[in-house]
């Protein structure tokens, strides 16, 4: 299995914000520790979409330091300036990743993106809640032009992306079998889940529906977009202030993950043993 990670927003972007607190920030380190419990209780290969600094340690504090110097990993990399191009730039990456995968052998249904965030919805609702890509949402073809485009690798590789409607119906279906795993792991760790329909096809935005870019024109077939709680509500944000949260964040989307492939009997074990508990 491949699991592609990337956590929303940074660099320029810091994303939602709620009393000091960067989305960007916050979600990047639950990314780590994902990524670092996938490494060491499963026998996934992991890739992050992004990076902050010359290394991916992860930090054993509650409150981080706030950064702007994420880069997105393409080749070459991305100073994050422009969150519409960081944004193109993810699923472009994502999608040579799976192109590789594919090149090597790897079964379609074997790749998985997760995309993490932190919502900024009205301050009394909490909890998880999952973006899938309905396939309605994602006719046409799309793709990216200028220099900051074609000076990456992956761009060139393949500009422009479009899908059949097998293909998007089968991608949606997959993806939101995949969010009901990993929020059905979130409320066995008693972690908090949106109350209404915390899994949602698209965005409503006024008059506006869509699907979030980096899974809209992602090609990898299971990807869904984690909002992981809600930042202006007070105990969300309390909670995400601590490594504790963070590290059952990140525990609950790997169970959930080993639990979408059926291995979710043993997974606690493997994690505590990971986690060093």
């Amino acid at each position: 299995v491949t699991v592609i990670l990337d956590a929303g927003h940074g660099g320029m972007d810091v994303g939602a914000s709620s009393s000091g607190i960067w989305e960007s920030v916050y979600v990047y380190d639950i990314m780590l520790r994902t990524k670092q419990l996938l490494e060491t209780a499963t026998g996934a290969t992991t890739i992050a979409t992004t990076q902050d600094g010359s290394s991916m340690e992860i930090p054993e504090r509650d409150q981080l330091q706030n950064s702007k110097s994420h880069r997105v990993l393409t080749t070459p990399n991305y100073k994050i300036e422009d969150s519409r191009v960081g944004v193109h730039l993810r699923w472009y990456l994502a999608n040579s990743v799976y192109r590789q995968a594919l090149a090597k052998g790897t079964d379609p249904a074997k790749v998985v993106f997760i995309s993490i965030h932190a919502d900024s919805l009205h301050r009394s609702l909490r909890g998880a809640m999952v973006y899938v890509p309905a396939a309605e949402y994602r006719t046409g073809t799309f793709g990216k032009s200028g220099r900051v485009y074609s000076a990456r690798r992956e761009v060139r590789e393949k500009p422009q992306v479009s899908y059949s409607s097998r293909e998007r119906t089968k991608s949606e279906g997959l993806s939101r079998d995949l969010a009901g795993h990993i929020l059905d792991s979130f409320s066995a760790a008693d972690l908090a889940v949106h109350p209404d329909k915390p899994i949602r096809g698209k965005i409503i935005r006024g008059r506006r529906k869509y699907v979030p870019a980096v899974i809209r024109f992602n090609a990898v077939p299971s990807k869904v977009l984690l909002e992981v709680c809600n930042l202006a509500n007070s105990k969300d944000r309390s909670l995400i202030k601590t490594q504790e949260f963070r590290q059952q964040v990140a525990e609950a989307i790997v169970r959930g993950i080993l639990g979408y492939y059926g291995q979710a009997e043993g997974a606690s074990k493997s994690l505590v043993a990971a986690a060093g508990g």
